[in-house]
């Protein structure tokens, strides 16, 4: 689902001349995503999609995004 929604958000960021768009609750990053995991948020840029997870999430979230071009995923141990 990533894949498809990817270059829609990217171009509703940009439609709406905002320089991001920061999804942090659970129903937002799943609609956006199909994401079924708490506990990241996604920020959406007119460039790209970026990921902001804690490290236990990251292999996870690596594996869902295989096949998507993404920003990073950046995580900490906190």
């Amino acid at each position: 689902m990533f894949g498809l929604h990817r270059e829609k958000i990217i171009n509703k960021v940009l439609e709406s001349k905002v320089d991001c768009f920061l999804a942090v609750k659970y129903a937002d990053n799943f609609y956006l995503t199909g994401f079924e995991i708490e506990g990241f948020w996604t920020i959406i840029t007119g460039k790209d999609v970026t990921v902001l997870a804690p490290m236990l999430l990251c292999r996870q979230i690596m594996e869902l995004t295989a096949n998507c071009s993404i920003g990073a995923v950046c995580g900490s141990d906190s």
